[in-house]
């Protein structure tokens, strides 16, 4: 499941940004 997707936290967003670029 998507966590990234659900609560926008810091250390997910990081994360996000880094898989999604």
């Amino acid at each position: 499941m998507p966590a990234w997707i659900g609560p926008p936290t810091p250390m997910i967003l990081t994360r996000n940004k880094r898989v999604r670029g």
